[in-house]
């Protein structure tokens, strides 16, 4: 059983709290009124917002340059990872970057 969405994310600002409640209210406390693509479709977009505003803080170009090993690392997880190990990699990945901050 998964935590609720409150145990996760809570916010002090008005306009922040009222979309994670509209949230809640929509899709339930872990989220169980979205289907695994609706899931998938939200993280893939957190993840792409918070890869383009970490882009604008370093700049393009040493973005860039950080960026170039992970085609080696993409290909990788294509060629080495069931599917099944996707997840617990995000997991993993998802773990670090809260701890770096």
């Amino acid at each position: 059983m998964s935590k609720s969405l409150g145990f996760y994310a809570a916010s002090t600002d008005t306009h922040e709290q009222m979309f994670l409640d509209y949230l809640q209210d929509v899709y339930g406390s872990t989220f169980e009124g979205m289907t695994k693509i609706q899931k998938l479709a939200l993280l893939a977009y957190l993840a792409n917002g918070l890869l383009n505003v970490e882009t604008q803080m370093i700049g393009t170009s040493i973005a860039t340059e950080q960026l170039e090993p992970m085609h080696e690392i993409f290909e990788g997880v294509q060629k080495y990872l069931t599917i099944g190990m996707h997840l617990p990699l995000a997991d993993a990945v998802v773990n670090q970057i809260k701890y770096q901050y």
